[in-house]
């Protein structure tokens, strides 16, 4: 006959407790591994991928805030600001300290032009984290969308630059040539030009703009007509381990409003255009701003710390993003390395 071993119950306890305990720590570290990957495609403008990955780190983890948060500002990014509120409150009501989600919340009325809850939510943000900074100047351009200019200003020129963490960031001149279009066309190069326009009626600075309008409408003189892609840009031979921020300042009049999933950013990735070699990410897209949409009037938007990890020829683009409807204007471009 067999002999029965007796396993005392605190031992079955303890190695049933170890087994889970190593369960949930390797669950969490594969959501935390999903995030990470998210949040690298997030930071290369590629935000169907990060919120895929973004969607397996919520699988694994159901609670897991962050991940709420930064597939919300995925969401924010293809414009799609109706499914970013909503992830936006998930992530709070997990955790209703979570800055991040209330700002990133913010952006996303902004972006529906509902200002009243956009201020809202910048203040909540500001009342966790005094020393906010984008918070300050996004609530700068909140009041500013409500015609509150002296509201806008205090925030963009008093709490705004006492936060600012990259203030003291030393910056070289700028790179681009005819940055606010004051010579025309000179200096930049033109996809589907016949949709681009030199505009003396819609400026910020000077006399002059750039005008964007109708990508929606197919060229008939294309002579690829499947390839519809609007674009202007300049391009630059940046070398390996500089960092450079972009930015200019638009205007827009009711774009992406019928076109879904479009919008316009400014990019600096390789000038030859995809596939890349290897179709790496982190080498051939050294940056994007989020995408834009609706009306605005004139407003700042920036890419800082674009990382050159390979030495080659790159491009800072005008990148209208599914060919949105509507009308954008552009003036004060900027390409300026970070020193160290």
């Amino acid at each position: 006959m067999r002999r029965l071993i007796f396993i005392p119950y605190a031992v079955l306890m303890l190695a049933f407790t170890t087994y889970y305990s190593f369960v949930i720590e390797a669950a969490v570290e594969d959501a935390q591994a999903c995030l990470a990957q998210g949040n690298a495609y997030f930071a290369k403008g590629d935000y169907d991928r990060a919120i895929s990955f973004y969607s397996k780190a919520l699988e694994i983890n159901p609670r897991y805030s962050e991940a709420y948060n930064n597939r919300g500002g995925a969401y924010n990014g293809k414009g799609q600001y109706d499914q970013a509120v909503s992830d936006f409150n998930k992530a709070l009501e997990i955790n209703p300290k979570l800055a991040e989600a209330y700002y990133n919340r913010g952006l996303a009325y902004q972006h529906k032009g509902q200002y009243d809850q956009a201020i809202s939510d910048h203040n909540k943000a500001l009342e966790i984290n005094p020393r906010y900074a984008v918070a300050y100047n996004n609530r700068g351009i909140a009041f500013y969308g409500k015609g509150q200019h002296d509201q806008a200003i205090s925030d963009y020129n008093s709490g705004g630059l006492l936060a600012n963490p990259y203030a003291s960031v030393q910056l070289g001149p700028n790179l681009l040539a005819n940055p606010g279009f004051e010579s025309g066309f000179n200096g930049w190069s033109f996809l589907h030009q016949n949709y681009f326009s030199i505009d003396s009626s819609v400026v910020l600075n000077g006399s002059y703009s750039l005008r964007l309008a109708d990508c929606n409408i197919p060229d008939p003189n294309s002579p690829d007509p499947g390839y519809q892609t609007k674009r202007a840009w300049q391009s630059f031979f940046l070398t390996e381990g500089k960092r450079y921020r972009i930015g200019c300042w638009i205007k827009l009049e009711g774009v992406g409003q019928t076109v879904p999933n479009s919008g316009i950013r400014i990019s600096l990735m390789r000038s030859s255009p995809p596939p890349w070699p290897n179709n790496n990410l982190a080498i051939n897209v050294l940056g994007a701003t989020q995408l834009f949409t609706g009306t605005q009037d004139w407003f700042n938007i920036e890419k800082r710390h674009c990382v050159v990890n390979q030495t080659n020829t790159y491009d800072v683009r005008i990148d209208p993003h599914g060919n949105p409807d509507g009308i954008m204007w552009f003036d004060d471009f900027y390409l300026q390395e970070e020193l160290p």
